[in-house]
């Protein structure tokens, strides 16, 4: 008989994939900063080195007379701007990775679900049937127990969570950090969700009141690894303060889904998912 996957199975996916966006931040952040460098250094007259415009093909509703169209604009990258255009590349580089990182700790939460509380449904991992499953049992649960099946940010999952386990309920209601901080575990995840809703539903755009709503829920979070606009109204880009505020954003995400999943596991430490003390 098959072996079946195990909590530290479950978890080791999600470490090998977070430890590959870690690693990929670190070390093109670090390459591409001295290969421009070297490049200023090797061409020290400014000039362009790269132009592009937008542009589309006119298609009619029938036939096959297509002409090309092109924005009058024209967007050029110069050897002075090289810094800047590479910050502006690994701000949506790190967006991008943010949606990944909720996604895996999304899985990850249901594939421990399933195995503690559901044994006998098909693991997440295996599409969107198994995974809707799972999701249908916990709303049952909620349901049954006279609580709100409340979706947004995913909330029912922590409801789910804290119902089912005294401690993860008082990890959940601790503070992300002793630096003086009032979120809690539970606000870090909802902001977590809202800043994935934001890049993935909103082209990246961070509105005021999208940033209004973040900054009630984990202000202190938001503030301290995202930059803020000069004006407050305006509608911008998220964008992380840089990649080491990043990192240091995504290790908070590791410790939220490492010590749910040890809670859920029922056990004392994080050995059992092969980590051991530093």
């Amino acid at each position: 008989m098959q072996n079946q996957p195990t909590y530290k199975d479950y978890f080791d996916e999600y470490r090998k994939s977070v430890s590959q966006i870690e690693t990929d931040i670190r070390f093109w952040k670090t390459f591409l900063t001295m290969s421009i460098e070297k490049y200023k250094a090797d061409n020290p007259v400014n000039t362009w080195i790269s132009q592009s415009t937008f542009s589309l093909y006119n298609i009619p509703a029938k036939g096959k007379n297509m002409w090309l169209y092109s924005a009058k604009e024209i967007s050029s990258i110069e050897i002075d701007d090289l810094t800047i255009h590479s910050n502006n590349f690994f701000v949506w580089v790190m967006n991008l990775c943010l949606i990944r990182m909720y996604n895996l700790v999304e899985l990850l939460l249901f594939q421990a679900i399933r195995h503690k509380y559901f044994p006998t449904l098909a693991d997440p991992i295996k599409g969107k049937k198994e995974t809707a499953r799972v999701i249908e049992q916990i709303k049952v649960y909620l349901k049954n127990n006279g609580q709100e099946v409340d979706t947004k940010n995913n909330k029912y999952i922590i409801l789910f969570l804290r119902l089912n386990s005294t401690e993860i309920d008082n990890f959940y209601s601790d503070s992300v950090s002793p630096a003086n901080w009032k979120t809690n575990w539970i606000n870090f995840y909802e902001a977590l969700s809202i800043l994935r809703n934001v890049i993935t539903h909103h082209g990246m755009l961070l509105s005021q009141s999208k940033r209004n709503e973040i900054n009630s829920i984990a202000g202190d979070i938001f503030l301290h690894y995202f930059e803020q606009p000069i004006n407050g109204k305006s509608t911008q880009i998220l964008k992380p303060k840089d990649e080491q505020h990043f990192l240091n954003f995504i290790n908070h995400v590791n410790d939220f889904a490492g010590n749910t999943i040890k809670f859920i596991a029922g056990q004392a430490d994080l050995k059992f998912i092969g980590l051991h003390p530093a």
